[in-house]
């Protein structure tokens, strides 16, 4: 049986491009119901040891962009363009004090929804961002439920001279422990 299925198995290649033509750098293509995967490079490529080639399934996404189902069928070479995502690239994103079009952020932004911070069963809202968005660590001094958090964003250094982030509610500077 170990032959059968080696047999079947083969390396499939191939680029991915946008509508303009340009390589999709960093696009995950996995093999749908395993967990093999891959990303394609500077010049758009990928290639990808898949089991049971002439049955398998390609899924092709990236931010920006609609994700694409690609049989394989056999095949060992695949070209697969991948078309925009109009809805994700007019999503608005408000940084700060100023709101851009997501498709215009050059930034990395992580976000949590009221009613993810609600599900929690947690005493404050700063507790309820443990975990839940990259490069920010949550802590807790102790194992109270009131005791002092420390939110800590990538590091240190603030212009108001402390570690902690510039928490804004309504437009006003405040602390976490307001909300």
């Amino acid at each position: 049986m170990g032959l059968a299925h080696t047999a079947l198995a083969q390396i499939v290649g191939g680029g991915i491009k946008d509508a303009q033509g340009q390589p999709v750098i960093g696009a995950s293509v996995t093999v749908d119901g395993t967990t093999l995967g891959t990303t394609s490079d500077v010049g758009g490529n990928f290639q990808l040891n898949v089991p049971d080639a002439k049955n398998a399934v390609l899924t092709v996404s990236f931010i920006g962009y609609a994700t694409q189902s690609v049989p394989v069928n056999g095949r060992s070479q695949l070209d697969i363009v991948l078309a925009e995502d109009a809805q994700t690239l007019d999503d608005v994103v408000v940084i700060g004090y100023q709101t851009v079009k997501r498709k215009d952020l050059t930034g990395s932004v992580a976000s949590v929804t009221g009613k993810d911070v609600s599900a929690m069963p947690v005493s404050n809202v700063a507790q309820a961002l443990q975990g839940k968005l990259p490069g920010v660590n949550v802590t807790t001094q102790d194992g109270r439920p009131d005791a002092t958090v420390s939110i800590r964003v990538r590091g240190g250094g603030s212009i108001s001279q402390s570690n902690e982030p510039l928490v804004l509610i309504d437009g006003i500077p405040g602390t976490i422990s307001d909300v």
